[in-house]
């Protein structure tokens, strides 16, 4: 009997077949067995989960679950207590049925919109005590510049980086310095906390006639701005999210330009727990992870929404935001038609994107690295 047979019929679950669903900070399996448990997914908690800190956290997980599934949402049912089996613990949930979220402009654009209505939701119910506070062993996006605590001294952690690879902790100093003028800049520690689901992509959801009828895996829920959860979800270049959360609840221009540094501490809290596993085990897989890690930090662009009336009248200077953008003759560009303006603008602006709002003016919307 394999490993895996052994712990699932110690869970009770007398299986028949099973598949790894994906393996990152938790562990999660599609199994198929006896009943009750025909269809389920079996999560496999990792090791920081144990010890009292450890199952405080996973019941702060558990209750932002059962209080959105008492609002309404399709949130799986956690079908027995958690279990420990050989030093680590165990969750079953049901499956949901529904089609995966289709990763195009579309898909995303109903992306946001959920998440906008989630959002709302969170704003009109009363919250258990326990979510007011933050979910043990975490932090904030703003938080991302240094480890999280328990999680070590930063600069031991960029000395033991240094003897890894010594250009990824030079990098890595530099995108938490950046982080944290950012954060210091735009006051963003001011921004409201809540709880966030903090991975809301679209293989986490599950839609039937155009509503969601699962969200999954709140393995990164904790205590954070609302912002942070739309910053995850856009995941520095989705910006058919932003739209479609902004048609729902719309967002200032302050807050959409807090969504890359907001992403980059979110990547860089990531880093630095891979980086404290990795000093706790050199055999980690965190360690192999460590610079496609820290390169997502680095990959984010900024969205950018300019509103265009008559022949040029900007809310604010594209130079000032882009040096290469002030080489160019917006005037004599927009005095001509919105359509061949892409591709004047395709060495600088990401995806750029132009839509009439009436004759003779048209709002664009564009975004580039910052």
């Amino acid at each position: 009997m394999s490993a895996m047979l052994h712990t699932l019929r110690r869970l009770g679950i007398e299986a028949r077949r099973f598949r790894l669903l994906h393996r990152r900070a938790d562990t999660h399996w599609l199994v198929h067995g006896e009943a009750p448990f025909q269809r389920v997914i079996v999560r496999q908690f990792h090791p920081r989960y144990g010890g009292p800190s450890g199952s405080e956290s996973r019941q702060w997980e558990q209750t932002l679950a059962d209080t959105l599934a008492r609002s309404g949402w399709p949130v799986p049912r956690l079908l027995k207590p958690h279990q420990l089996v050989d030093g680590r613990w165990y969750g079953i949930y049901e499956v949901r049925q529904g089609k995966p979220v289709s990763k195009d402009e579309q898909g995303y654009f109903w992306l946001g919109q959920q998440l906008a209505r989630l959002h709302l939701t969170m704003e009109s119910i009363d919250l258990d005590e326990r979510l007011t506070r933050q979910r043990p062993g975490w932090g904030s996006s703003t938080e991302g510049d240094r480890p999280r605590f328990g999680l070590g001294d930063a600069q031991d952690l960029i000395g033991l980086l240094e003897t890894i690879d010594s250009n990824l902790a030079a990098r890595l100093a530099q995108e938490s310095d950046r982080l944290r003028l950012a954060v210091a800049v735009m006051n963003l520690t001011a921004l409201p906390l809540g709880p966030i689901h903090g991975d809301f992509v679209p293989w986490n959801l599950r839609q039937l006639d155009g509503r969601i009828s699962a969200l999954y895996d709140f393995d990164m829920s904790h205590l954070d701005c609302q912002l942070a959860d739309l910053a995850a979800a856009r995941r520095g270049h989705h910006d058919r999210v932003v739209d479609g959360y902004a048609s729902v609840k719309p967002l200032s221009d302050e807050a959409v330009d807090a969504l890359p540094v907001l992403w980059r501490g979110a990547v860089l809290s990531v880093f630095w727990e891979n980086l404290a596993h990795a000093a706790a085990e050199p055999d980690s897989p965190s360690r192999a992870s460590l610079a496609p890690t820290i390169g997502h930090a680095h990959n984010s662009k900024r969205y950018i929404r300019i509103s265009v009336q008559g022949p040029v009248e900007f809310y604010g200077s594209l130079g000032s935001l882009h040096p290469a953008l002030a080489k160019i003759d917006l005037g004599k560009a927009f005095q001509e038609t919105h359509e061949g303006l892409p591709d004047l603008l395709e060495h600088v602006l990401f995806r750029p994107a132009f839509e009439p709002v009436e004759r003779g003016a048209w709002r664009g919307v564009f975004g580039f690295r910052s």
